[in-house]
């Protein structure tokens, strides 16, 4: 399946997007076109992972299952992770001067704000207050904000390729 296929079922089309890919599977249409992924220097499907993989994550410390150590100001930052990574270096050189791209830094250092808030009270025993936030609060909402984002990116530099 293509990425705007997968990005659609992320959104909720016919049959929810697998974010992981079936190694067993010999059927072309059970995972995105690599070429399709990478684009201006990022892999988008993984960026979306990696960031979705901070609920699981986050939700794991809260659930007190967690194996890692994860620091609040190092979450906090928003220049730690791949995307971060991208946005600060390739992605700024490629995309600095659309509002979009702004758009997607704010709410990406936002994001990380709102992680380390969600770190914060689970450390401080918070159970409840970080499962809200997880779940419909505005570390909720500011994940789907940048996942939005990276979409528009993606679509636009697709477009400009």
């Amino acid at each position: 399946m293509g990425i705007k296929t997968w990005i659609s079922r992320l959104f909720g089309g016919k049959e929810k997007a697998t974010l992981k890919e079936d190694p067993k599977s010999d059927n072309p249409a059970s995972s995105i076109d690599k070429m399709d992924q990478e684009v201006m220097g990022l892999n988008f499907k993984e960026a979306i992972e990696a960031h979705q993989n901070w609920k699981k994550r986050l939700r794991a410390v809260v659930d007190g299952n967690s194996a890692e150590q994860l620091v609040v100001e190092i979450v906090s930052r928003d220049d730690q992770c791949i995307l971060g990574k991208w946005i600060y270096s390739e992605g700024d050189r490629k995309f600095s001067s659309l509002a979009k791209f702004d758009q997607l830094k704010q709410n990406h250092a936002k994001f990380h704000v709102c992680a380390g808030d969600v770190l914060r009270l689970a450390q401080a025993k918070n159970h409840q207050d970080a499962l809200k936030e997880l779940d419909d609060g505005e570390y909720a909402r500011s994940s789907l904000q940048v996942i939005r984002d990276l979409v528009s990116i993606h679509i636009h530099a697709k477009n400009s390729a």
